[in-house]
């Protein structure tokens, strides 16, 4: 049910045009308020973003006077810094809001599938290389938002934050989990050699809004597999009795928000 309660990305690509970037929205009724935060990934704190995140924050803690409050952070895992500038640096707008809600004694969570879920579901349609590929293209456009003085080389970004962890997750223990094999599928796909400085390539090949070939299909059904259940979660906390602030992508609030008009009442 709730995938064709969600926008389309046919809808999407006609809407977002006109939409600011963060998207923000609000959902209430008398007795809860829902804030829903939709950033651009950034880990720049000089990024007018975060100024809006904190001013958002503030006006949700009054509304709600810290009453049943939840955070509802993307990405899966909850790392609390020791700064507002190391959680920008580290985790983007989630640090800065996990941050926040920790000096309030507020918890955070993160309503996203396991890995290992994902994988089971993307494998029913896709090669093990391409999801694999797929995955670690969105690493190293994460990698590319990351501030040069705080950037580490991408091989090192990757062995140390997501290939010994995404062999564990998926549960392909005979799969070379390396960069080595991703300059290899790389050059089967697309007949040129690996250059990861090519940062706007790897951003329009992993792109959910776009139709150029078969990364940008998984994009769409790994897409499809967080948004149900991100909203499924995001109702169990609000039938719950809780006030929930949200910060995820743009992409997710706005392909979302329907679903959520529509299932919170």
């Amino acid at each position: 049910m709730i995938d064709k309660l969600l926008l389309s990305w046919e809808e999407y690509n006609k809407k977002i045009i006109h939409l600011p970037i963060p998207y923000i929205f609000t959902i209430r009724n008398l007795e809860k308020y829902l804030v829903f935060f939709g950033a651009k990934h950034c880990y720049d704190k000089k990024d007018s973003q975060f100024h809006q995140l904190r001013e958002e924050w503030t006006k949700f803690l009054k509304e709600t006077k810290e009453k049943n409050c939840l955070v509802l952070v993307e990405g899966g895992r909850i790392s609390l810094a020791n700064s507002e500038d190391e959680g920008i640096r580290e985790d983007g707008e989630s640090g800065l809001i996990t941050f926040l809600a920790h000096r309030k004694n507020i918890p955070v969570k993160s309503p996203e599938p396991s890995d290992e879920y994902v994988y089971q579901e993307l494998t029913k349609q896709f090669s093990r290389e391409y999801i694999y590929y797929f995955r670690t293209v969105q690493r190293i456009c994460q990698w590319h938002r990351i501030p040069d003085e705080s950037k580490k080389d991408l091989k090192t970004y990757l062995e140390q934050g997501f290939l010994k962890r995404d062999q564990k997750e998926s549960r392909w223990l005979d799969f070379d989990f390396s960069l080595e094999h991703i300059k290899i599928i790389h050059k089967n796909l697309f007949n040129k050699d690996f250059d990861e400085n090519d940062k706007e390539f790897f951003w329009e090949i992993s792109r959910p809004d776009r139709e150029i070939g078969i990364l940008n299909k998984i994009a769409r059904v790994q897409g499809l597999i967080r948004d149900i259940y991100i909203v499924e979660q995001i109702k169990k906390y609000w039938d719950e009795g809780k006030n929930l602030f949200i910060v995820f992508g743009q992409g997710h609030a706005v392909i979302q928000e329907p679903a959520l008009r529509v299932l919170l009442k």
